[in-house]
């Protein structure tokens, strides 16, 4: 049997062969890809693009604030403005209310001062534009307050406060299967690990090195 098998499969044939691949294994496992090939990977493709990738990120957070803060203070703004309005409208109803009982003398005196009583009423309704800004600059500061809330909740979950130390951290943890790697490399790359797929696919290792540092 050992002999019809050592026929068809001849050991001493494949033997150099076999002896070969361990050895370039072993050569990309204990140096080549730990020391040589994984580094200049990172350092050429895989580090520009994740810290691209966060500052990225980290601008389009800043401007999504930004431009959440200034669609609320226009809300205020325009709140300002119906509430003024409103006022307005309210003082000059009471005024019509009260001369309208007085009959059509009443009108008259309404139609011959009428502008002296819009100006009066423009002044009274007005006169709650302060309070009115008072409270839209509390809401504000509310909102503020909350946002930053949300920002120091986010800055918690992060271990990295810059994108190079976290990308560093990140690609690390991509390439921690020093077998995987090894067989990565030394295939020529026609292999490829999970977290090296993982990694060109943008996943976070939150485990091991937190989230990433947008804020």
């Amino acid at each position: 049997m050992l002999e019809w098998f050592k026929e068809i499969f001849p050991v001493e044939a494949f033997g150099p062969l076999i002896g070969g691949v361990l050895l370039w294994f072993g050569l990309n496992f204990i140096f080549l890809a730990p020391s040589v090939i994984v580094p200049r990977l990172a350092e050429r493709y895989y580090a520009p693009a994740c810290v691209a990738t966060v500052t990225a990120g980290r601008a389009n957070f800043i401007k999504t604030v930004q431009e959440d803060e200034a669609a609320y203070k226009a809300k205020l703004t325009d709140w300002i403005v119906e509430q003024t309005a409103e006022s307005k409208r309210q003082v000059g109803g009471v005024l019509g209310q009260i001369f309208g009982a007085y009959g059509q003398e009443g009108r008259d005196l309404m139609s011959a001062y009428g502008d002296q009583f819009a100006d009066f009423s423009n002044k009274v309704g007005g006169q709650a534009l302060g309070p009115l800004q008072l409270k839209a600059q509390e809401a504000l500061t509310e909102w503020q307050g909350k946002k930053q809330s949300e920002i120091a909740a986010m800055r918690a979950q992060q271990k990295y406060a810059d994108p190079a130390s976290f990308c560093g951290c990140n690609i690390s943890a991509a390439m921690s299967n020093n077998v995987e790697l090894a067989l990565y490399t030394s295939s020529l790359r026609m292999f490829k690990p999970k977290g090296v797929i993982d990694l060109e696919n943008g996943r976070v290792f939150e485990a091991e090195c937190g989230t990433a540092p947008v804020v």
